[in-house]
């Protein structure tokens, strides 16, 4: 099985899925081959149509996940059979389980400060960052020098979801702390120059375009890691890079300043994007602009999915009994 799973992570890349996707792939399809018990690509394209069926009632009624859950496991299955095995779509044409969009509950501005005061450091600019321009958590972490425009106050955001960029506002309030974190970030790459080091991973392409980039300051991480390693998607490669910070460390860091705030919401960083959401609708800016700002490819995904929560001003409404 390995081997096939090796397959599966190479035409992952070639398409230029995310890491996180890969993770998430792989795992699925492992998965399914273990519960059909498949010994070889002749069986798993015998009758996939059922093969695929038994495997998502088993997950949604023997196991009773969720139909995310369900759908994502469906995503990698089709994944499979019309990228790795080439399969012909139309016998895959499967309907995907209707999930209940769950009602986030953002913070309001007085939480959202209290929560950020009891953040301090590297921590409480990743969550500035979130909360201020509407950052993904993983968009925040791997941002890198060269995005930030000081001048201007604003940042380029690349490589965010879906391969596409943006721009989006700096906060002016933390441009002067966040450059405080920046030379401390440019003392310990100079030191990691001096000892040899000092590159940060770039894509292949990139590498071969500018094969100095890689120890430039422009491109080192803003928010790097404390630990050099390798690339894992590169085990031919030597080099130890200093990536950028784990997304589970924010979190982490967001979950304690939570209890430690008092709020009795469940609070992660995607809470933090949601509430730069609904606070900039608040404030009277339109659902295009805060769509541009977000990165959604569709107005819908920030009217449904963002700013549904904003209770309604029902004040002065009256009832029928009223």
């Amino acid at each position: 099985m390995s081997q096939f799973l090796d397959e599966v992570r190479t035409t992952i890349r070639r398409h230029g899925l995310a890491d996180s996707t890969e993770k998430t792939y792989v795992s699925w399809i492992k998965r399914c081959i273990l519960f059909q018990k498949y010994q070889n690509r002749d069986e798993m394209t015998r009758s996939p149509r059922q093969d695929i069926e038994r495997f998502l009632n088993y997950l949604a009624n023997d196991l009773d996940l969720s139909a995310s859950s369900v759908n994502q496991a469906l995503g990698a299955i089709i994944f499979l059979y019309k990228s790795v095995l080439r399969v012909d779509m139309p016998y895959l044409d499967i309907p995907r389980q209707k999930s209940v969009k769950a009602l986030q509950h953002p913070l309001d501005d007085a939480e959202a400060r209290e929560l950020l005061s009891h953040l301090h450091g590297q921590d409480f600019l990743l969550a500035a960052i979130m909360y201020g321009a509407g950052l993904r958590v993983n968009e925040v972490c791997s941002l890198r020098i060269k995005d930030f425009d000081f001048a201007h106050c604003k940042i380029l955001v690349t490589d965010a979801k879906g391969g596409d960029h943006r721009l989006t506002m700096l906060p002016k309030q933390i441009v002067a702390p966040l450059q405080a974190h920046l030379t401390l970030v440019k003392k310990r790459h100079d030191q990691d120059l001096q000892r040899g080091h000092g590159y940060v991973w770039l894509p292949p392409a990139l590498r071969r375009k500018y094969p100095q980039a890689e120890q430039e300051w422009q491109w080192q991480y803003a928010f790097p890691s404390r630990q050099l390693s390798r690339h894992r998607r590169e085990p031919e490669n030597m080099t130890l890079y200093r990536f950028y910070v784990s997304p589970n460390s924010i979190s982490r860091s967001i979950k304690i300043a939570a209890q430690a705030s008092g709020i009795d919401k469940r609070v992660t960083p995607h809470i933090l994007r949601h509430s730069f959401a609904v606070s900039m609708r608040k404030r009277g800016y339109s659902i295009e602009q805060i769509q541009a700002l977000m990165g959604h490819k569709s107005a819908k995904t920030t009217q449904y999915h963002y700013l549904r929560s904003i209770e309604p001003d029902i004040e002065g409404i009256r009832g029928p009994l009223d």
